[in-house]
């Protein structure tokens, strides 16, 4: 992009990714993935010429619109992204666990955001999150292990207190933050 016409018009070109595990001959290995495959981020002040620079290029390239209006990332996506990512413009890996019905992010950026998950694939250490991105609902992969399952109340981070009416014997149990785990 850089050496053709294009890149006389663009600010930073990137591709969003996240980090992955994966197995090679017995041993999990970190990766990275791109995490909207289809899709290079640009940073322009010159749309108008970014998209005639575009068609000069045989294959197939498209700025996003609606209808005869350029699409940039809104404000909030912009902010949702640049939290997730970072400045590296990587998804870090996170770690959680699973307490009873709920997940629970101790580690990473999905810290806060268990909210976004949709699925998870235990095997894979991954977990499709679902997000607001380009005036669409879209689901992405991002690394994710699960480093326990529990049954509910086991989570240390959940206190015990007498519940109301005094009887010490009986506990109380605050329910436990995050979005209920999928089926594996």
């Amino acid at each position: 992009v850089r050496k053709s016409p294009v890149g006389s018009y663009t600010g930073e070109c990137f591709l969003p990714r996240y980090e992955r595990k994966r197995r090679y001959r017995g041993a999990w290995k970190m990766e990275q993935a791109i995490l909207f495959p289809g899709y290079v981020f640009v940073e322009t002040e010159h749309i108008e010429e970014l998209f005639f620079a575009l068609k000069t290029i045989p294959e197939l390239t498209k700025i996003l619109r609606a209808k005869d209006v350029w699409m940039p990332l809104s404000e909030p996506e912009e902010e949702f992204l640049k939290r997730l990512m970072g400045p590296e413009k990587v998804v870090k890996f996170s770690k959680g666990i699973i307490v009873g019905d709920q997940v629970i992010i101790q580690e990473g950026p999905m810290q806060g955001l268990e909210g976004l998950i949709r699925k998870i694939d235990r095997h894979k250490r991954t977990a499709t999150i679902e997000v607001e991105m380009f005036m669409r609902r879209m689901e992405v992969s991002i690394g994710l292990e699960i480093v326990e399952k529990r049954q509910g109340g086991e989570y240390l981070g959940i206190i015990e207190k007498p519940a109301a009416g005094g009887d010490p014997g009986q506990k109380e149990q605050p329910a436990a933050a995050g979005h209920p785990a999928e089926k594996e």
